[in-house]
């Protein structure tokens, strides 16, 4: 298993921040491995939060499946 996570924040503009993230895990049989990866960023300005995910199934490797989702989410400055 593999993690990774990395943030970002100015301290003149903390609107403007971010966080990047991957992982794996990985599993080796007799005759082949496999692999779940997934990666995520995350950033954001004064309005708006932009997600990006990203997973995926390996083997030998190889992708097998993939999806990916994308999304802004307004903030909610109360």
């Amino acid at each position: 298993m593999r993690e990774l996570m990395q943030y970002s924040c100015g301290r003149r503009a903390p609107g403007l921040s971010s966080v990047h993230g991957e992982a794996q895990t990985t599993v080796r049989l007799k005759n082949r491995g496999t692999a779940v990866a997934g990666s995520h960023d995350t950033r954001s300005d004064a309005e708006n939060f932009y997600i990006d995910v990203r997973r995926e199934l390996l083997e030998n490797g190889k992708q097998i499946r993939g999806k990916a989702w994308h999304e802004t989410v307004p903030r909610d400055n109360l």
